[in-house]
């Protein structure tokens, strides 16, 4: 097994002990830990993504989503949901950054293709790609109105303040184009990932201003943590491609 493969691994093993954490009793870990210590357990295992991608080398528009989506858990836990969404936003800004960049690399590739120029080295397809398909943006373009609807129809109207509910329609836009977006890169582990980031959004914020959810801290929190990691395993597989095609452009 090749030593990036492995530390892979271990960064995966390392989130999901660290997520198991937070749904350990708070006694429990109390007479381990200090008390803001347990309190803000929750931000720890998207952290150690941000940490662990930035020394494998991943492009710095993930780490710095990672960065602000485990802000975003430490505000939550804190008490403060607006300061909660805005950092959640700000990541899901980062992440229409860089899947709006690669999916213009992938365009690029397809164009220099075409025309018989090399051109920048694609990594999000080809043009043979079924994401090119006028099925698949279909599909998409339903997936995104769905999402749109249940918030604009469904969540938003039961928000108390209308400050409130201007940041959470904000946020419901950010989220989506994030979401849109990821259902046409490669490798899939982004569109997955984000599905589960979306579908534990949609959990909490009915959860929080519709009516109570049964088991919501499962329901919301084992959606967002595995979603966080197939992003990030996403990047890993991306970062891993981009290496593989320089090395293949430098013994040209």
């Amino acid at each position: 097994m090749m030593e990036s493969q492995k530390k892979i691994i271990y960064i995966s093993l390392m989130f999901i002990v660290l997520a198991a954490m937070y749904f350990m009793p708070d006694a429990a870990l109390g007479q381990t830990f200090p008390e803001k210590v347990v309190r803000f357990r929750i931000a720890y295992p998207v952290a150690a993504l941000a940490l662990m991608g930035a020394y494998l080398g991943m492009g710095w528009k993930f780490v710095l989503a990672f960065l602000f989506s485990c802000t975003g858990d430490a505000m939550g836990a804190y008490g403060s949901f607006f300061g909660q969404m805005g950092y959640f936003a700000a990541a899901h800004i980062i992440l229409i950054w860089a899947f709006a960049e690669e999916l213009w690399k992938g365009r690029k590739g397809v164009a220099g293709r075409i025309t018989g120029k090399k051109g920048a080295a694609s990594t999000n397809g080809g043009a043979e790609d079924f994401r090119d398909s006028w099925v698949w943006k279909t599909l998409v373009g339903l997936a995104v109105t769905a999402a749109l609807v249940f918030a604009f129809a469904l969540v938003i109207p039961k928000v108390p303040e209308p400050w409130l509910q201007i940041g959470c329609g904000v946020y419901a836009v950010l989220i989506t184009a994030m979401f849109g977006l990821s259902l046409m890169q490669r490798p899939a582990l982004f569109a997955i990932g984000a599905a589960l980031f979306l579908i534990s959004d949609m959990i909490l914020s009915w959860n929080k201003f519709v009516g109570p959810v049964t088991a919501e801290k499962w329901l919301i929190m084992v959606p967002y943590y595995l979603g966080q990691l197939l992003i990030w395993l996403g990047a890993a597989t991306l970062m891993k491609r981009e290496a593989e095609t320089m090395s293949k452009n430098e013994r040209r």
